[in-house]
């Protein structure tokens, strides 16, 4: 399950949000469930009268299994709980098929009031994590497949705090038994911009026509490349290390590892390997196939084993984090700089003016090396971007070359072994797990296939354009062709 919301600005209004709501030629069949125009009307003048920022919620359920009776009900009333609000003021439901799939899939569309009645605004902290912890709850509670993603760790934590460790030991043990982090094969800006493109939802029926030849070719990367040559499709090396995408003739493009439903490091062996088969992606847990398993593990880790994943933990983790590789943060420290020059007087710029015309004299005369003050908001805005670009461009790379340091690759390996070995209830392992000793336990994991040390080849050049078109000289060059003398040696 899916749980998204956006928050819809006050001088927005509801009419395009209406609009979207009853839209009858993107889905099957439109229901209003609760709820009138004049519901959203309102609640937009009680935002403009108390001035706030944000006048509605808008909150998508998007369930993987038709909801039966009841489960709509209990969603809201979770929801309510959980961010402390008023009932829905419309509430839609949409019935679409989903692109490759004849089957109907329901999703439903619920609008809240940020405004409360209590005169409060409507809860937003963490909002993320907490839908994600939702979903999971409702997948517990419904039967329904448990979707892992890279917010797991945060819900587990969540539930353990609120009182839910019997929900928490479900969702770990399913962490440890599927440890693969799905990702999405593209983003929703990326799909909402083909959209305004194209006029229609591109992207999915595009993930669902190279899935559908993936599968016809038995997952085998050379015939797949090759019978993807012969339909238009085009893939070549990115620009980022062992990313290949691929693109249709209207120049959309998505990432092959992710359209794909692999790792890189498993493509980047099929790179090596185009003639074998690739492995069969895992089928989704669900709450009640982990509790037949017995997967269930201790709730607490013994002292040692805690003590040797904080010592791993300290190995794997990068000098960086994410956020912390962004342009956009990096450049944060200088925002208030620059609104400054922006809303400065005139004579301060023409102080600025002449404090720069000074140290360019100086420097000029005496050779003094002195910094040139920027004059204007504008200079100052593209030297806090360059310097942010590179910046970002430079920790990036020592993330990378963090990661892929022998270090750094075997304590994560011990961390998926030790992690497996905590599913065992086998008394030896236990009691070595109680002990300390971890030797006999960190077996080699069977079915994951190690990064080649040799660089992949280059599937095809990547290509340039000049104007609407695609260029003639463009190589569509077949990856099997290309891996063919990689395979005889």
């Amino acid at each position: 399950m899916i749980i998204k919301a956006t928050r819809i600005r006050t001088g927005s209004g509801h009419g395009k949000l209406l609009r979207h709501l009853l839209r009858a030629d993107e889905n099957e069949q439109v229901s209003i469930l609760r709820g009138t125009k004049h519901d959203l009307i309102e609640a937009v003048k009680d935002a403009h009268a108390r001035h706030n920022t944000y006048a509605l919620r808008h909150v998508i359920f998007s369930p993987d299994e038709p909801l039966r009776k009841g489960q709509l009900g209990w969603l809201q009333k979770t929801f309510r709980e959980e961010f402390k609000a008023d009932g829905p003021l419309f509430a839609v439901r949409h019935d679409k098929k989903r692109a490759g799939n004849t089957v109907e899939a329901e999703h439903y569309h619920l609008i809240y009031a940020e405004a409360l009645e209590s005169g409060l605004v409507l809860d937003s902290r963490f909002s993320k994590r907490r839908h994600e912890k939702i979903a999971r709850l409702a997948e517990m509670e419904f039967g329904h497949a448990l979707t892992l993603g890279k917010g797991t760790q945060a819900v587990i934590h969540a539930l353990e705090t609120n009182g839910k460790a019997r929900h928490a030991n479900v969702l770990r043990a399913a962490t440890y038994e599927n440890d693969r982090t799905p990702d999405a094969a593209f983003t929703h800006a990326q799909h909402q911009a083909t959209k305004r493109h194209s006029g229609q939802s591109v992207l999915p029926a595009m993930r669902a026509d190279i899935l559908t030849l993936w599968n016809a070719h038995h997952r085998i990367l050379g015939d797949f490349i090759n019978a993807a040559n012969e339909v238009g499709l085009l893939i070549f090396e990115g620009d980022r290390d062992g990313v290949y995408l691929i693109e249709d003739d209207a120049r959309n493009r998505l990432a092959l590892h992710r359209v794909l439903g692999l790792k890189k490091r498993e493509l980047a062996h099929l790179m090596q390997n185009a003639n074998h088969p690739a492995p069969k992606t895992p089928k989704p847990l669900k709450a009640r196939d982990v509790m037949e398993k017995g997967l269930v593990p201790v709730r607490v880790p013994p002292r040692p084993v805690q003590d040797y994943f904080d010592s791993l933990a300290s190995i794997i983790r990068p000098q960086w984090t994410r956020a912390e590789c962004r342009p956009k943060i990096i450049s944060r420290p200088w925002r208030a700089e620059i609104r400054r020059l922006e809303n400065m007087s005139l004579e301060e710029e023409l102080s600025r003016h002449l404090e720069a015309l000074i140290a360019r004299m100086l420097n000029a005369l005496f050779g003094w090396n002195l910094t040139v003050p920027v004059t204007s908001a504008e200079d100052a805005r593209e030297l806090v971007d360059d310097y942010a670009r590179r910046c970002a461009e430079k920790r990036q790379s020592d993330v990378q070359e963090h990661f892929r340091s022998p270090s750094v690759r075997a304590a994560l390996r011990e961390r998926r072994k030790l992690r497996k070995a905590l599913l065992s209830r086998d008394p030896e392992i236990v009691s070595a797990l109680e002990m300390g000793h971890f030797d006999n336990l960190l077996l080699p994991r069977r079915g994951t296939h190690p990064t080649p040390t040799a660089s992949n080849p280059v599937v095809s050049k990547r290509p340039i354009f000049s104007g609407p078109g695609r260029q003639e000289n463009v190589p569509r060059v077949s990856l099997f062709r290309t891996l063919r003398p990689v395979l005889r040696v």
